[in-house]
């Protein structure tokens, strides 16, 4: 438990230093995302997920009752994100999205939280030009898009 705790505790670290990616390799996918959720907790942020075959999806907050629903106005496409390329300009257009939705509702990223994008298994994609291409702009400008 131990090496749980430290491990959550150096995520902490890195999001709290708005790296603008952090790669885990893990054989146990359910202990990582449960780590990366105790930190969202922490910080009062929300995940989003993203895999080739559910696309991008709002992850539910352990906390959240039965009747949770993700906020619709920041839905994603799931059809269309669970292509590579499109999910990371998703991503990539989240923030102007979200200023957007937030304005007519007179909310900050504050009353609502930011948010941590886990992208699953994406090194399988990392061959495609369009993608390294994107994933070079999104670290990039991640680090100001969400300070």
């Amino acid at each position: 438990m131990k090496n749980q705790s430290s491990a959550i505790e150096q995520l902490d670290r890195y999001i709290r230093a708005r790296y603008p990616a952090i790669a885990v390799l893990s054989h146990e996918e359910s202990r990582v995302m449960a780590s990366i959720q105790a930190v969202a907790e922490r910080r009062g942020r929300r995940v989003v997920t993203w895999t080739c075959t559910q696309g991008l999806q709002q992850v539910r907050p352990e906390d959240a009752f039965n009747d949770w629903h993700p906020d619709s106005d920041l839905a994603f496409d799931l059809e269309m994100t669970r292509n590579e390329v499109a999910a990371l300009e998703e991503i990539y257009n989240y923030n102007e999205k979200a200023q957007e939705v937030l304005a007519k509702r007179n909310q900050t990223f504050e009353d609502v939280g930011l948010v941590l994008f886990v992208i699953k298994d994406i090194h399988g994609f990392l061959g495609s030009r369009a993608c390294r291409l994107l994933a070079r702009v999104l670290l990039s400008i991640l680090p100001c898009l969400f300070k």
